[in-house]
């Protein structure tokens, strides 16, 4: 992971992306958002394992109540954190909940932060890619040329009657 050349990595992502089809990035798109959302759930549950009283669930410590599935709730807590909704049904612990935080549980508030962070990164990201993609599409002229039809433009085009004469007799009366 150390030699690895995110540079080149990202470029050949852009490259791939402007030539694949909409539909198979928009799946990568979900893919990537997904993955970073299960990497972030996944860390969050190992905290919530160790450290049960660092979320907060519905009002309570995390894994404490009826029918509590622990990795759903760190997922929902992941998912809301990284798209920047924010229900607020399940968040990191603060010292105004109703049972005792230690101070180590900042950290959890500091990975949520990140989180958002990366969340709006990745949103950017998707976004850039999407309109250059779109951009690219849309100029990428076709332009069919025909014999009988010669469009000039330029200089010439802006001097006098009698100049333009003159260069059409040069030409051999081919000027219109």
């Amino acid at each position: 992971l150390l030699f690895l050349d995110v540079n080149n990595l990202i470029s050949k992502y852009l490259s791939w992306s402007f030539r694949t089809s909409y539909s198979m990035l928009f799946i990568v798109f979900a893919l990537f958002y997904f993955g970073f959302i299960l990497v972030f759930a996944l860390v969050y549950y190992g905290i919530s394992v160790g450290y049960p009283m660092c979320i907060n669930s519905n009002g309570s410590m995390i894994g404490h109540g009826e029918g509590v599935r622990i990795f759903g709730d760190c997922f929902h807590l992941s998912w809301t954190t990284f798209s920047t909704v924010g229900y607020g049904l399940i968040f990191p612990a603060t010292g105004s909940s109703e049972f005792f935080v230690p101070n180590g549980c900042v950290g959890v508030g500091v990975l949520g932060s990140f989180e958002a962070f990366m969340g709006v990164v990745y949103a950017d990201f998707c976004a850039t890619i999407l309109f250059g993609k779109v951009l690219r599409t849309q100029n990428n002229a076709q332009v069919f040329f025909s014999d009988p039809i010669v469009v000039r433009f330029g200089k010439k085009e802006l001097v006098e009657e009698e100049t333009k004469q003159e260069y059409d007799e040069e030409l051999g009366g081919l000027i219109m």
